[in-house]
């Protein structure tokens, strides 16, 4: 992606500019596509400064944002929603979790320690925040099971886990049975979600990059038609 946006830029700042040259009528005598085009190019021609600034300002103050709990929270709670990439991260963060929460429950931790550090291994900041609800809910009475039940970016599989865990007194070896299901079930969620993503990636990149070499072709072929 990195090279082709720079096959990009190198075509509407360089490249097309040049071709304009060619036509002493200007912009009028040039197809409608190569004139969309010429527009973009010289709109970035005219303020490159302004927009890198601006690139650069949006990217301090992405970071900054991102850094604060608030932001880190918002921004892994819209990836959970992401098509495909959601529920890959979910299972991650899930198995990370399971991985974690297996281990304390067998040492004899108690719950509010398998939920708060288990949350905190699972990597994502929405869930963990969901993990630590729960923990407030298992403080006011309720089961961990109910506690996970009134969040919605919990894995239901993991609800089901824990509840089944809760009510065999086997929580430790439901929740490691958890964690090799998903060992084995995420890398073929990864490999699913890259099936995906490769060709859609690919085809949106053919589609802009052959916009505007046929922006650029056009005109030559037109002036080529004229001699």
């Amino acid at each position: 992606m990195g090279a082709i946006s720079g096959l990009i830029l190198i075509l509407l700042y360089f490249v097309l500019p040049r071709i304009l040259k060619l036509f002493p009528g200007g912009q009028q005598d040039l197809p409608t596509e190569t004139r969309i085009v010429l527009s973009i190019s010289g709109f970035l021609q005219e303020h490159v400064f302004l927009l890198s600034g601006a690139a650069i300002a949006f990217g301090v103050a992405f970071v900054t944002w991102f850094k604060t709990p608030r932001g880190r929270r918002a921004f892994d709670g819209a990836l959970l929603k992401v098509p495909k990439l959601g529920k890959v991260q979910r299972q991650i963060a899930t198995s990370r979790f399971a991985s974690t929460a297996s281990i304390l429950q067998a040492a004899g931790c108690d719950v509010f320690t398998v939920l708060g550090v288990g949350g905190k291994a699972c990597g994502n900041a929405a869930l963990e925040a969901a993990f630590a609800r729960a923990a407030e809910s298992v403080r006011r009475g309720s089961t961990i099971s109910d506690g996970l039940e009134r969040e919605p970016e919990v894995d239901p599989l993991l609800k089901q886990m824990v509840g089944v865990g809760e009510k065999s007194g086997e929580l430790d070896s439901c929740l490691d049975r958890l964690v090799k299901y998903y060992d084995e079930e995420v890398p073929r969620s990864v490999k699913r979600f890259l099936a995906v993503l490769e060709p859609t990636l690919l085809v949106f990149a053919g589609v802009v990059v052959a916009f505007i070499l046929l922006a650029a072709l056009m005109p030559i072929f037109q002036l080529y038609e004229k001699m």
